[in-house]
């Protein structure tokens, strides 16, 4: 073996090839077979397998619309791993977007269609919100802070994805969602509460989940989930006349047995008799008899009928409950109220006692740590397409009032302006196609084409290719290996069409920073690249409805000088990679 080959920086190439693979049958999410027939046949829409094609579908082809076309697009918002780009290929019924078990699976936006008649749907997977300190501390990219504010600015409406099965996601809302929430006010905003299969054994929890990020208003009401918890309690409260409801001696008198009506009509009876006593009898105490007369009194008097009344009055009350006691019924102790005042609160305590429970304690911070992070955000801002045209006056404001709403928003946790809620399952599916209808009813109409019909993305092949790879290296490989490779794309053609086979011919290097890492990406006998790339060319047939051939390449990013040394010296190859290490 010669020594140019050894020192080459192509340690390991791979190259397989499936057998039998037109026998695979490739269909989008969420379609039968007879729905994938009809999409073959009139190729209405397609993922393009090379640049070629993909340049033809976005620069010749112009997105004219029909007059009667409507046009919505949806900004996907929510915490990194919370199921986002899941949910953009069910709702899009095309699996576009790379998928994970690992957070920060996706790094840039990137759109995905979907058509329904004359209605398009532009959904646009974003990267999860993460504030500036946590962007710095993991070297994230700068679009983790670039791309979900200048995707929402261009927006019709704002999707909020919440991981239900997180613990901290369930109970309030992240500070980067209710900040952009509060920014963008005036956009309608949905609230959709993901992996609902997560909390199948216990599913009243999600009106729980609900009703605290949402603070019980949906749609500027309150929401009908408050119907199913202390449903009587919430109408004596919320009540603002009485004269509907039932009194309560009504409602206890018709749950009391016969002996309970028997025994209170012979008190009734004795009290009347006593009373009719009380009010025939007259007293005169006499001057003369000493022992009547208080010290404190000089001259004579006589008691009033008042006094009597309230004399025997007293001694009525001591008959009553002897009377009460001998004729005590078993239970009856919890057929009366516990507190008979909490059956008359007056109406402004009620309305304070409303007041309470929506308002939201805004505690005013000092923000200046967030203004480096403001400004690097609006200085990219300033270099999209839809900020170019703004003006420097129009950028400080935003500037000023992002700083304010910064202030405002410290300790907020919920948000008061969603317009509906959804409980999904981007796993298994449940509630997609509810929330699809929807967004199809809210679509704006005269509006043209985002893509042309037959795109069902906006990103390159090579694009979608290496974000393929990445996210299997991601379920792959373990700890902080993933996150420090280096994926590049070399080809993505179909190089043999004039021979007759339209197969896709695709090569990637997966470049490594260390000999350990490289290791681990070949793994024992080559066992997990051989993973990865089985992996990546079932789903890449998928996505391109055509036969792929994958090659993968794991080389090191730079050489150690060490393993230089070693190569120079050493005149057997296996010496430096040992068989058990590398692939024969």
């Amino acid at each position: 073996m010669s020594f140019g080959r050894l020192c080459s920086f192509s340690v390991v190439k791979l190259f397989l090839r499936i057998s039998n693979s037109t026998d695979l049958i490739l269909r989008p999410l969420g379609t039968n077979a007879t729905a994938e027939q009809a999409i073959c046949q009139s190729q209405v829409q397609s993922v393009p397998n090379t640049k070629r094609e993909y340049l033809e579908n976005l620069l010749l082809q112009q997105p004219l619309s029909s007059p009667d076309a409507r046009v919505l697009k949806v900004a996907v918002i929510g915490c990194p791993n919370s199921g986002k780009s899941s949910l953009v290929n069910m709702l899009t019924k095309w699996k576009v977007c790379a998928v994970s078990g690992k957070a920060h699976t996706t790094r840039s936006k990137q759109t995905a269609t979907y058509f329904q008649d004359n209605v398009q749907l532009a959904f646009v997977d974003l990267p999860g919100l993460v504030g500036r300190s946590k962007a710095s501390r993991f070297k994230l990219e700068k679009t983790f802070i670039r791309d979900p504010h200048s995707a929402i600015f261009d927006s019709d409406l704002i999707l909020v994805v919440i991981d239900v099965s997180h613990k901290e996601s369930r109970e309030v809302l992240h500070e980067e969602i209710v900040k952009a929430l509060h920014f963008f006010n005036d956009k309608e905003s949905v609230l959709v509460l993901n992996k609902i299969d997560r909390l199948s054994k216990n599913p009243t929890r999600l009106l729980d989940i609900a009703r605290k990020l949402t603070g019980g208003i949906v749609h500027g009401r309150r929401s009908h989930i408050d119907r199913y918890a202390n449903r009587f309690k919430r109408q004596a409260k919320l009540a603002d006349t009485t004269h509907h409801l039932i009194p309560p001696n009504e409602l206890i008198a018709a749950r009391l047995p016969a002996v309970c009506h028997q025994t209170t009509n012979k008190f009734l009876v004795y009290m009347n008799n006593l009373l009719a006593q009380i009010e025939s009898t007259q007293v005169d105490v006499d001057i003369t008899d000493s022992k009547l007369i208080p010290d404190n009194m000089v001259e004579k008097k006589s008691l009033s009928d008042a006094f009597l009344k309230d004399h025997f009055l007293n001694e009525m009350e001591e008959h009553r409950d002897a009377f009460f006691d001998c004729h005590n019924i078993p239970g009856n102790d919890k057929l009366m109220p516990s507190d008979s005042q909490s059956l008359h609160k007056s109406k402004a305590e009620i309305n304070q006692l409303l007041l309470n429970t929506c308002g939201e304690s805004n505690q005013i911070l000092d923000a200046n740590s967030d203004s480096d992070h403001i400004d690097s955000m609006l200085e990219t801002l300033k270099q999209q397409l839809l900020l170019q045209t703004a003006s420097p006056e129009e950028v400080c404001n935003r500037r000023n009032r992002w700083l304010e709403i910064t202030k405002s928003t410290k300790g907020v946790t919920k948000w008061l302006g969603f317009s509906e809620v959804f409980m999904v399952s981007s796993f298994i599916g449940d509630g997609i196609d509810k929330l699809r209808d929807f967004l199809v009813s809210k679509a704006i109409p005269t509006r043209s084409w985002i893509l042309p019909p037959t795109m069902i993305t906006d990103q390159e092949p090579t694009e979608l290719i290496r974000m393929c790879v990445w996210s299997h290296c991601l379920n792959k490989l373990q700890q902080e290996i993933p996150y420090s490779l280096h994926i590049i794309v070399d080809d993505c053609d179909k190089i043999k069409l004039d021979s007759g086979d339209d197969r896709v011919y695709i090569h990637v290097r997966i470049r490594c920073k260390n000999e350990r890492q490289l290791l681990r990406v070949l793994g024992m006998k080559g066992n997990t690249i051989k993973e990865i790339s089985s992996a990546v060319k079932l789903e890449l047939m998928t996505m391109f409805r055509c036969n792929t051939v994958v090659k993968l390449t794991a080389e090191l990013f730079k050489i150690d000088s060490n393993i230089k040394k070693k190569l120079r010296r050493t005149q057997d190859f296996s010496e430096v990679f040992p068989v058990n290490d590398r692939l024969e």
